[in-house]
Formats: C-alpha cells, structure tokens, sequence
C-alpha cells in the first residue's frame, strides 16, 4: 500500500482550476494562461523569480527502467524519472511571513499514479507519494532558499494502468 503525505487542500483546488488549459511558461495571476506562443514553447523547466508569478510546464512518466544518474527513488520503483529544473530566485525578504513555494503534479485520471520528488546538491528535500485514487501530488519548500533544485516525476508502476502518463507541473509562492 502506498504511503500518504499531507496535501496542502487549498493549493490542490487553486492548481485543479489554473492548470486545466496549461500547456508550459509562467503566467501572472492575472492572465490567462499559455496565451502566447512563447509561453508554449518554454517548456525547459520551472522559474519562481516573483511571488505574484506561477510558472508552468509539462512532460510524460513512463515506464521505462530506471537510467544511471538518477535518484535511488527512480530505480526503486522501477522506472526512469522525468527531470526538470526549478530555478528560484525571488527578492531578498520575501519570506517576512511564513510561506514557501509550492510545487504541484497534475494528470488526467485516478487510473494512474505518479509521485514528485525535489532535490538540491544531491540531497532529497522535499517528496509527495501516495494516494491512490488521486490525480494531482503537490509539496511545499517552506521559506525556499534561491538557486536550483531538480524535480524528478516518477510513475508508480505497480499502482498504474498506463505504461506512459502525460503530466502538468506548476511552482508559485504561498505567503
């Protein structure tokens, strides 16, 4: 049986709703997403560098086995990761009240599972695994540090329907 992590529910409402119609790039509050080209042909990783910003983008876990390189989270399930960079460079202060940022999976059906793994210098410092019957995972790096961390997706064969899974990923603040 897979285990549970604690689910930030306002964070999973809020990124159900923004992340519908998202293909990749940031978007501010305000805009409405992926309405431009640029916007959909960045999809290199994710960029935090202000709080009223999200950034967003895409990719596919599948199963296919597990590569050199990678997190021993990989090869224990199984399969190779999808890797993707989250660059974080916000203004000095910014965490004067508590907050984070958080960083969120989203699929198309409860059919499949995947979990999200955040990593920085090669150490593990954040995860979100389990719940079956789910179709998003999503974790907060309280007071997040800038600089870049690697953000490795991995589908949970065993407890998956589909051998390929396409997914959305969103980072932003949260004060």
């Amino acid at each position: 049986m897979r285990s549970h992590l604690h689910v930030f529910a306002p964070f999973v409402a809020c990124f159900a709703v923004t992340v519908a119609g998202v293909g990749c790039g940031g978007a501010n509050d305000s805009d409405p997403l992926a309405s431009s080209e640029a916007a959909l042909s960045s999809c290199h990783g994710l960029v935090v560098d202000s709080p009223n910003k999200a950034s967003f983008t895409s990719g596919v876990a599948t199963n296919a086995p597990p590569t050199p390189g990678q997190p021993d989270v990989c090869a224990a399930l199984g399969v190779t990761c999808v890797k993707f960079d989250l660059k974080i460079d916000l203004p000095r202060n910014v965490w004067h009240k508590p907050g984070g940022v958080q960083v969120a999976i989203r699929w198309e059906t409860d059919d499949n599972a995947l979990d999200l793994y955040v990593y920085r210098n090669g150490a593990q410092v954040a995860k979100a695994e389990g719940f079956i019957a789910a179709i998003s995972e999503g974790l907060l790096l309280r007071s997040a540090e800038n600089g870049t961390y690697q953000v490795y997706v991995a589908l949970d064969a065993a407890n998956s329907l589909e051998p390929s899974v396409p997914f959305d990923a969103v980072a932003r603040t949260s004060r």
